[in-house]
């Protein structure tokens, strides 16, 4: 990366945050790194549940929580598990990951095995893309208290398809969730737990319009514009 950007006539970055990583790191001349948000498709705004047999395909419960993305340690798989022991028995939701295998992934894996066997964890690895959107409309909560993230489209995702999200204070994922998601501090389980109690009681249909408000705020089309 160092060398593309010393060669590059321009840096287009996702965040201020990696803006701010990208001027720190790599001695960048500040008037070559623009930024560029990310955007999200306008078929997660659609809030199309999953079919019958949809859910049967991938798996999924009627009522679940949702983490997406790889396993690998950055996305902070093992304090959400330790959160999920410490909610309250109204609030024990399963959880659905949704990602493939990643890098050093070993530790979370034996970490969820019994809460496999418990059913209080699913890993269903890959998940068909045109199911995506779905899947996220079912979710009672999104849940991605990443420890540090370039952007965090699952957190913009959420907030299409206007479902309560839980997230980290990382400066990237405030950038995107903004007032409309529900923080928490990644080191804490305790943190984690109490955002997934307040993420499941703030759902009405004047929050799913805010949410979906706030995910508007970031379009693909703008983004090809910049």
């Amino acid at each position: 990366v160092p060398d593309q950007v010393r060669r590059a006539s321009a840096v287009a970055v996702v965040s201020e945050a990696t803006r701010q990583d990208v001027l720190e790191r790599l001695d960048v001349e500040p008037s070559r790194v623009h930024l560029v948000r990310n955007g999200v498709e306008e078929r997660f705004f659609t809030r199309a549940p999953l079919t019958s047999s949809e859910r049967a395909s991938v798996g999924v419960p009627d009522s679940y929580l949702l983490m997406v993305g790889t396993l690998e340690p950055r996305k902070n798989h093992l304090n959400v598990f330790r959160a999920l022991q410490l909610l309250t028995p109204s609030m024990r939701l399963p959880l659905v990951v949704a990602g493939r295998r990643g890098w050093s992934d070993d530790a979370i894996l034996a970490a969820a095995e019994p809460l496999t066997v418990d059913g209080r964890v699913m890993l269903t690895e890959y998940v068909p893309d045109d199911l995506l959107p779905a899947l996220y409309t079912c979710a009672s909560a999104i849940i991605y208290p990443s420890w540090t993230e370039g952007f965090g489209l699952p957190v913009l995702e959420g907030l299409a398809a206007g479902v309560p999200v839980v997230t980290s204070l990382a400066p990237s994922l405030k950038e995107v969730g903004g007032d409309q998601v529900v923080y928490a501090e990644a080191g804490s389980p305790e943190s984690i737990a109490e955002a997934i109690q307040t993420a499941l009681g703030t759902e009405d249909e004047h929050a799913i319009c805010r949410r979906q408000e706030r995910a508007r705020q970031f379009s693909w089309h703008e983004s090809g514009k910049q």
